[in-house]
């Protein structure tokens, strides 16, 4: 099962995303896959994937995008989409984020948004 919202809503969003950007090959998003484990209750997902991207993407002012993909196959999972610019409390794009990184313990990079 796949659980969305409304097409509409999501035509509108990438719609707007699209129109702010100069470029015709402007990067309009960033995709995420996130695991989700098996012992949580499939009725659960959604509210988990909620949580986590307000958590995480929305409360910084990015825009977010989610289908969940359940085939019973013990992979329940997320496609996270998430808009390339933050929006101020306003409804107005603000410029797009930098890709950061911070160093792990072996001294490789590891992506954050900036």
């Amino acid at each position: 099962s796949s659980l969305s919202i409304p097409s509409t809503d999501r035509n509108t969003l990438w719609n707007a995303a699209e129109a702010v950007e100069k470029q015709w090959n402007s990067q309009l998003a960033r995709r995420w896959v996130l695991s989700i484990p098996r012992e949580i209750p499939p009725d659960q997902y959604a509210a988990l994937v909620r949580d986590f991207c307000n958590q995480q993407f929305v409360s910084k002012g990015m825009c977010v995008d989610f289908a969940i993909h359940d085939k019973g196959d013990g992979n329940p999972h997320a496609h996270v989409m998430l808009t390339m610019r933050a929006m101020d409390e306003h409804g107005k794009w603000l410029p797009k984020s930098r890709k950061v990184y911070d160093l792990d313990e072996n001294g490789d990079g590891i992506d954050k948004l900036d």
